[in-house]
This record gives structure tokens, sequence and C-alpha cells, in this order.
């Protein structure tokens, strides 16, 4: 049986509330970092002016030939190559405006795990090496 959410009585100012597609209460959700929308627009026209020309010059890059092959397309192929193009400039934009960011802890914990497993590999323990003599027998 499915539960659906309760709505609340009151509202917390930390909790934006997100209409997910499978249930039509609100479901909490974590809150973006709340700025005022004057400085949410100063730093998007300063992101944009640090990056425009690169950003055009990208945009132009695919769309530009995109456009000059979709016009010599036969109808049936238009939407597929569209779609294609799309996916293609949206992994673009990814790649040269995404942030990737790793935690110290996630770099730490995943160093442990391949120091482990390397030095399982060289060193191994002496009832592994009891194991693979039985084995061998």
């Amino acid at each position: 049986m499915i539960r659906r959410a309760s709505t609340p009585t009151t509202l917390n100012p930390q909790v934006v509330y997100a209409y997910p597609l499978t249930s039509p209460l609100p479901t909490p959700a974590p809150a973006p970092n709340l700025k005022s929308p004057a400085a949410c627009m100063s730093q998007g026209l300063s992101n944009y002016q640090d990056n425009y020309k690169q950003d055009w010059i990208n945009s132009w890059m695919i769309w530009v030939p995109g456009h000059v092959v979709t016009a010599n397309l036969s109808a049936h192929l238009k939407v597929p190559w569209v779609a294609a193009v799309s996916f293609g400039y949206v992994c673009m934009l990814s790649a040269t405006r995404g942030e990737f960011v790793v935690k110290e802890e996630q770099v730490k914990k995943a160093s442990k795990a391949l120091v482990r497993k390397v030095t399982k590999i060289i060193m191994p323990s002496e009832q592994e090496e009891e194991d693979d003599r039985q084995n061998r027998k």
C-alpha cells in the first residue's frame, strides 16, 4: 500500500516543496542557497560577462553546421538529427560550464580502498596463502 505524505500545517523556510510526478502532494526537498533575487541576477550577469564569447563560439560551432545538415536531410531524418545535435550540444555545455566537485573525504576513502586492494594483490595475507596451497593440492 502506498502512503501519501500529509500536507504540513506550517511552512518551514528552510524547506522547498517540490511536486514530483508520482505524488500530487508536496514533498520536502532540501532548499537551495537562499539568496536575494538581486544577488542572483548580479551573479548571473557577471558569469555571462565572463563567459559569453566562448559560449557564443561553442554554440555557433555546433548549431550552424547542424542546421546546414538539417536543411539538406529528408523529413523523416530531421527530428532524430536535431535530437542528436542537441544531445551533443548539452554534453558540450556540461563539459565547459558544468562543475565537478569531489569532496576530500571521498578522495581519502577511495585511495584507502585502492591501497587495500593493491596490498592484497601484492602481499596476500597468510590465510589467503594457506587457502591457495590447499586449493592446489
